[in-house]
């Protein structure tokens, strides 16, 4: 094996020997192995980027599977993270250093896209009879923002709301004007 056999495997790979393992490009966000591991050589792109369920590239090393934005944190600051680490662009695949950050699980759910589940198409905005109410997360709690007659209206109230109370992790239905 070509890394030390002394790590469990589920001990986490130091920062040594990840960058012994692997080769990250920031300004890509892809990763390179560096050395054999099964079916690959040194030069074949790391990570598995189709086929998972979570929306995230995922490469194993040591039977053990790590997601790539995580390791591009700990490859660049040679720390784990304390908490989460956000795509900025919520592309899940878009590992580039320039669109990971650092964030609280609250954080990082203010920056999720529209869910499957919205019937109206407005983030923050849900149906109320024949109007629409508008409710945002602030401080672990819900809160209810009022009641409109126009979905757009409901979603604009929602953006200025979440821009005041989620800062640089507001994703909002429109673009600021």
């Amino acid at each position: 094996m070509w890394l030390p056999t002394r790590n469990r495997v589920d001990d986490p790979i130091t920062h040594e020997q990840l960058r012994q393992a692997l080769r990250y490009e920031p300004d890509t966000g892809k990763w390179f192995w560096l050395v054999n591991i099964r079916n690959a050589k040194p030069g074949d792109e790391a990570g598995c980027y189709n086929g998972n369920a979570s929306g995230y590239a995922i490469i194993g090393i040591n039977g053990r599977q790590y997601y790539a934005h995580v390791l591009a944190w700990f490859y660049m600051t040679g720390k784990w993270p304390d908490h989460e680490i956000d795509h900025e662009d919520v592309d899940g695949f878009n590992n580039k250093w320039v669109n990971l950050r650092a964030a609280t699980h609250a954080q990082n759910g203010w920056n999720r896209s529209l869910t499957a589940r919205n019937k109206v198409g407005y983030k923050g905005v849900c149906p109320y009879g024949d109007r629409f109410i508008v409710k945002i997360t602030h401080n672990d709690k819900v809160e209810q923002l009022g009641i409109f007659d126009s979905a757009v209206e409901a979603a604009k109230v929602y953006d200025a709301a979440a821009r005041r109370f989620h800062g640089s992790f507001a994703r909002t239905n429109f673009e600021e004007a």
